[in-house]
């Protein structure tokens, strides 16, 4: 599992290293969660579309 430990890293003030490593945990958990799965699991489907009122 991605470390959950900001630290700060080299070539970035404090609060984009932060960020960098959000987004960083992010992208690996994403990764790792649909390890496997095909092409056309990933595929977005939109099968209802909202209508106002």
């Amino acid at each position: 599992m991605p470390s959950t430990l900001l630290t700060d890293q080299s070539g970035f003030t404090p609060m984009i290293a932060r960020l960098v490593g959000m987004m960083t945990y992010a992208r690996e958990t994403t990764l790792e969660a649909v390890q496997g799965w095909t092409p056309e699991e990933l595929e977005l489907t939109v099968t209802r579309v909202a209508r106002p009122g």
